[in-house]
């Protein structure tokens, strides 16, 4: 099995069981439990609303994201979003009115080559957060687009993730193994502090094949985690690392360039009463372990399985995932993607795709919305809130 990070909590497994997690303790995952079949739905979770986005010739988005990572930070007033195609960040209000683009690309002073994280927003200071991958900086703007302070992160550290912690603090991950988990300064990028975790030395996908967000905002706190590791933790505005999850599955080895350390329990989402995600899994990696998509009910103490994966392949739809099953009512955390914010997740939804499909998917809303919109308009964007 995978190593533990530095607490060992032998104690708490006991006394809270297999199941565990109902009364505060640690939760127990284990792949090869034949765990039973849940019928929630996505009305049962959250509330659904289809957003058309505007469309002008200098506000022109690709809809591209990833499913899994926070490209998207919502508000009362406004989305931000960010396009991994053009490596920009568009600003639209709830209504999907184009309202700015934040930055620019170039070599300038203010200006970025790539957009490897979106780190956060605080509307407190009029922040916006994003990390250059290529030139290795930081760069602050205002909410109306204005340029405010660029630095240099101290560490040497390949960033695998970063998003603000606090007030004072963005927390970051070195996704080759050395720092592990570290909060550098908002001001100017130095170290504050670093986590006492012990990684196993990087030798797990080394062709970056199976992506992974290793840290991001959750109800209650930061969800830590990381495929070289048994356990998921939670870390609090503060700093407190709690462990809350660990998986005690013995995954079977495909392979020796290839471990079982290639899959384990993601957790994606949290509302006030459930866990949702899935077995991180790729075909070529770990063909032995199928991915499925879980969900643990905090109230009963218990694990289910997830119904309602789409049954429509992204080679059948183009790269663009269309997520019939979410329009249809599923929940299908799959085709979900997670915001900066917790309490939101977001599907992009190509016009296009959805008017070549219109047989597959049933929503009278999004037939609403979809009256006089052409396929080549922005897209739809479908927002989801957890209850």
């Amino acid at each position: 099995m995978k190593k533990l990070l530095v607490i060992l909590f032998a104690s708490t497994l006991m006394a809270c069981g297999r199941g565990g997690g109902a009364g505060g303790g640690v939760i127990v995952f284990d792949y090869k439990t034949n765990y039973p079949a849940s019928d929630l739905t996505l009305a049962d979770v959250a509330d659904v609303e289809f957003i058309p986005i505007g469309t002008s010739d200098d506000f022109l988005m690709s809809g591209i994201t990833n499913a899994k990572a926070g490209e998207a930070y919502v508000s009362d007033q406004f989305v931000i979003y960010k396009d991994n195609n053009q490596g920009q960040l568009y600003v639209f209000d709830r209504q999907g009115n184009p309202i700015r683009k934040i930055g620019q690309k170039g070599r300038g002073p203010g200006e970025y080559l790539w957009i490897q994280h979106f780190v956060g927003v605080d509307e407190a200071s009029d922040e916006v957060y994003i990390y250059d991958g290529m030139l290795d900086n930081l760069l602050v703007y205002s909410l109306t687009g204005e340029f405010k302070r660029d630095f240099k992160i101290e560490s040497n550290a390949y960033l695998g993730g970063m998003q603000l912690l606090n007030d004072e603090e963005i927390i970051c991950f070195d996704q080759m193994g050395y720092e592990g988990f570290f909060t550098v300064s908002r001001q100017d990028g130095k170290i504050v502090r670093k986590f006492p975790i012990d990684l196993i030395p990087y030798a797990h996908d080394p062709d970056g094949r199976m992506a992974y967000p290793n840290l991001f905002a959750n109800k209650n706190g930061m969800t830590l985690f990381d495929l070289r590791t048994d356990t998921i933790y939670r870390m609090t505005n503060e700093g407190e690392m709690i462990p809350t999850l660990v998986d005690i599955t013995k995954y079977p080895s495909p392979s020796e360039l290839y471990g079982p350390d290639n899959a384990q329990f993601l957790p994606l989402f949290e509302t006030e009463r459930y866990i949702m995600g899935n077995i991180l899994t790729m075909p070529w990696i770990t063909p032995d372990v199928k991915g499925k998509n879980y969900v643990y009910d905090k109230q009963k103490g218990r694990w289910f399985t997830l119904a309602g994966e789409d049954s429509f392949s992204i080679r059948e739809l183009g790269m663009a995932k269309l997520g019939i099953g979410a329009i249809n009512g599923q929940l299908n955390i799959e085709r979900c993607a997670r915001t900066l914010n917790p309490g939101y997740a977001t599907i992009l939804l190509q016009p296009g795709n959805l008017l070549e499909n219109r047989d597959k998917w049933e929503s009278k809303e999004l037939e609403a919305v979809l009256k006089g919109v052409t396929e080549n308009d922005n897209p739809i964007l479908m927002l989801i809130t957890f209850k």
